[in-house]
């Protein structure tokens, strides 16, 4: 029942209060709604990056030996429309001394007046010291060669033996040249081209007639001359002894890994010396010197 006074049914006054409460209450989710919109799409709109506001990099070598170079932001996030990788050099790549990679062209530029590389694609702008062998001069750079060469600033090279067993002594100085070979008491690089015998082969080879060294086959042996059949009843202890160095084994492979960026660059690590074997003089202290021995049948 009705209390005294209150009717079941909505007078016409009280329903028009209620929808304009309704209408009042409408608009103001509306205009919370559309202030929220506006307020999130208030923000600066990002712009594109200007090659200021971005630098080159490049990706991790793959198994291949390749690799992209990519676009990074100095600032994350204040800047878009990057541009898109593209392939980059070989990680074979290496520029040379006193040069650098310019990463927007990826090419080989000389460092500018006042600076240095060792290589590798790495440019030095600034220094605590100068390397071994430079001096500063004004805001130049020059070789020091104010020391006296030695027997340690040059090596030698074997040539491939010829058809007379001979091979040739092929001498050069490091580079770059630190020292003077006009000062008091410095030597002077040998003549090359010098001619002698070259060494015979390794145990369980033997030498052709066109004077290069082969394997022996399957059940002969020998001590690096000519090859002999096993007795009967034995067979040859197979494995590699390598005791003359006249050139690299086929089955050895060297270069050098820079152990500043960790690229391999296009050069040779190890050299063969006849009866022994050395590494070469790389681009900067850092190198690595790597030699490799390929053994076949496993896995």
């Amino acid at each position: 029942m009705a209390e005294p006074g209150r009717s079941l049914h909505p007078s016409p006054r009280g329903r028009g209060r209620t929808e304009r409460r309704t209408l009042r209450l409408l608009r103001l989710l509306l205009c919370v709604g559309t202030a929220f919109q506006v307020t999130q799409g208030a923000g600066p709109e990002l712009h594109a990056c200007k090659e200021s506001e971005y630098h080159y990099e490049y990706t991790a070598c793959d198994s291949t030996g390749s690799r992209w170079r990519v676009a990074v932001p100095h600032s994350p996030g204040l800047c878009t429309s990057l541009p898109d990788p593209v392939k980059g050099t070989e990680c074979s790549f290496s520029c040379k001394a006193g040069e650098f990679l310019d990463m927007k062209d990826q090419s080989c530029k000389p460092c500018a007046e006042g600076r240095y590389s060792l290589g590798t694609g790495i440019r030095f702008d600034e220094w605590d010291e100068l390397p071994h062998g430079f001096a500063s001069l004004s805001t130049n750079m020059e070789i020091d060669e104010s020391t006296a060469c030695t027997d340690k600033d040059y090596f030698y090279t074997h040539t491939a033996c010829d058809a007379n067993g001979e091979t040739q002594l092929m001498y050069k100085w490091a580079q770059p040249k630190i020292c003077g070979e006009d000062l008091e008491g410095a030597v002077k690089l040998p003549a090359s081209g010098v001619k002698t015998r070259c060494p015979p082969c390794n145990p369980g080879f033997f030498k052709t007639s066109n004077s290069t060294c082969e394997p022996c086959p399957y059940g002969s042996y020998s001590n690096g001359s000519d090859c002999s059949h096993c007795p009967a009843g034995t067979e040859p202890v197979v494995g590699f002894e390598y005791k003359w160095w006249n050139t690299l084994p086929t089955n050895m492979e060297t270069t050098v890994l820079s152990g500043i960026n960790f690229e391999y660059k296009g050069m040779t690590g190890w050299e063969v010396a006849g009866d022994h074997i050395y590494t070469a003089v790389g681009a900067s202290d850092n190198d690595f010197m790597i030699l490799t021995l390929v053994v076949p049948g496993f896995r």
